[in-house]
């Protein structure tokens, strides 16, 4: 996501700090509404899409970006290879993952229904609705309200490293909450890495 506008967003640290956490907790009512009545993964994308959209959605009407509007800047060579960069990090991501759950001894399986588990067992019992949850739905939103708005505003407002170092801090929180300590920080961990790197790819790419 770029801007148009050189105005940056006015949230701060405080500001994301507090649409993270109302988004999180707001996906998490959200989702506990929608499975009881359809399964877990179009649940947790309505949920995604309700949470961090919704805020997000609210924060720009407050702060907005480029007067509320966020484009998708023209695709270049240099972009292209700069998300190329991002195939092999994902299989990365998830070797450190594992290697910190070892690490930390935390259980494969917390008995928490986490994004991993839904992941899975949605691709058995209704391979159609988790594909469009998990790669249309989540990333989509997810990345929206992590690096098109408190990304941007961060960056705008505290420079481009801390900017980076915090959006990555608090997706990390946000994918890690309500996990057990062990299995959180493998988590976290993982989540900050892979956070950090599509940030540096945003703002390289301005897209």
């Amino acid at each position: 996501m770029a801007t148009r506008s050189r105005a940056a967003p006015s949230q701060g640290l405080l500001g994301a700090c507090l649409l993270t956490a109302v988004a999180w907790w707001t996906t998490y009512y959200a989702f506990s509404i929608a499975h009881w009545g359809i399964p877990a993964a179009p649940a947790l994308g309505i949920a995604v899409v309700v949470g961090y959209g919704l805020v997000g959605f609210l924060a720009l009407r407050e702060a907005p970006l480029d007067r509320g509007r966020l484009r998708v800047a023209k695709p270049r060579a240099r972009d292209l290879l700069c998300v190329g960069l991002l195939l092999p990090a994902y299989p990365l991501g998830v070797a450190l993952e594992t290697s910190i759950r070892a690490l930390l001894s935390a259980p494969p399986s917390s008995g928490f229904e986490s994004s991993n588990d839904i992941l899975v067992a949605g691709l058995s019992a209704a391979p159609v609705t988790t594909l469009l949850a998990f790669l249309v739905l989540l990333p989509a939103t997810q990345e929206w309200f992590f690096r098109g708005v408190l990304l941007q505003g961060l960056v705008g407002r505290m420079g481009v490293l801390r900017g980076l170092l915090l959006t990555s801090a608090l997706s990390a929180v946000a994918f890690a909450g309500g996990l057990p300590p062990q299995e959180g920080i493998a988590v976290a961990v993982a989540a900050s890495c892979w956070s950090l790197l599509l940030g540096v790819v945003v703002l390289a790419t301005r897209s």
